[in-house]
């Protein structure tokens, strides 16, 4: 409807001018024909598109698979600054336009405002009446984006707090200074409940950077490297907060994913599976590039060895039974 404002409302008023359509959708299509082309109307069409498009846009973009506490702090700060300047800069310029190819006025219509009764003598009126104008954005555009900030800051706030405990460990070939490492160390020590040695931490981080190939920053990488290189025991206060740290969702769309695996899974064809079963299947669909990589000949010729055992076994105990049989 942003876009597309002229175009549904010379619909609307073809439909009620048109003939052959009911008396009732007609007088429907011609009050919202008339409602369409209110300024407040027009106002508040183009406040809530530009809002919720800036937030669709940081949504999306945290919902990416390699997404990051770094990236998504920075994203959201990106939405929230966007969203205290609109406040600021206001919003008459676009929905003036529209009202311009609409032939609408661009001004605010009057309410009538209720009465107070004076209770006693020694009260005074309140001289002071707002615009109409004052009004709507005191009544909808204020109280619209002071919520939107308020939310968002919440989640800045979460986000934030995690940046600041975690986000040394997102580069480590680029560390901070020795106190300054010292200092994210032991607040790390500190979240993780003495399951790591703050001290020995930046020890750690210290002597592995030294030992990490140029391309080689990230916490995956820097994972994978320790794995392939078998250092991960000499670097223990290393490895157990990289596991951590991987393994935090930035948003809820991590855990969206495996539910959505899992109804793909147990459809009402497959619905009487067992736990273990599911869970091997989801571990399947989850990890399915492992899987793709893997050698299923030799998994496949053990499990169809020990179904043979089972078989033969079987086929073994009825054999015995039946020459007990023949012999009575």
């Amino acid at each position: 409807m942003r876009y597309e404002t002229n175009n549904i409302v010379n619909a609307l008023i073809e439909i009620s001018d048109s003939p052959n359509a009911d008396a009732g959708l007609r007088h429907e299509a011609q009050c919202l024909a008339d409602n369409l082309c209110e300024f407040e109307f027009l106002i508040s069409l183009v406040v809530w598109y530009d809002l919720l498009f800036q937030i669709n846009v940081a949504s999306k973009s945290m919902q990416g698979i390699t997404m990051d506490i770094i990236t998504a702090t920075s994203i959201v700060k990106g939405c929230l600054n966007y969203i205290i300047s609109y406040r600021n800069t206001g919003y008459f310029s676009s929905a003036k336009k529209i009202a311009e190819t609409l032939n609408v006025e661009t001004s605010f219509k009057p309410k009538r405002h209720r009465l107070t009764k004076i209770q006693f003598q020694y009260e005074s009126l309140d001289n002071y009446e707002p615009t109409p104008e004052e009004e709507f954005k005191r009544d909808f555009f204020y109280c619209l984006i002071d919520t939107s900030i308020t939310s968002i800051q919440s989640r800045f706030e979460q986000l934030e707090s995690h940046k600041n405990t975690w986000g040394f460990l997102y580069n480590i070939y680029d560390l901070p200074e020795h106190d300054t490492l010292v200092k994210h160390c032991m607040d790390l020590h500190n979240t993780l409940k003495n399951d790591i040695n703050g001290v020995d931490l930046c020890v750690e981080l210290e002597h592995i950077k030294t030992l990490l190939p140029k391309d080689v920053s990230s916490p995956k990488a820097v994972l994978e490297y320790m794995l392939q290189s078998n250092t991960s025991d000499l670097f223990p206060n290393t490895w157990i907060p990289l596991r951590i740290l991987l393994t935090i969702p930035v948003t809820v769309a991590s855990g969206e994913r495996s539910f959505s695996k899992l109804k793909l899974i147990k459809t009402y064809l497959r619905s009487t599976l067992g736990d273990e079963k599911l869970t091997s299947l989801a571990i399947l669909s989850i990890e399915n590039e492992i899987a793709q990589r893997m050698d299923f000949s030799e998994i496949i010729k053990n499990f169809a060895k020990s179904k043979a055992r089972k078989v033969f076994i079987k086929a073994l105990g009825i054999f015995f039974f039946l020459l007990k049989y023949i012999n009575k």
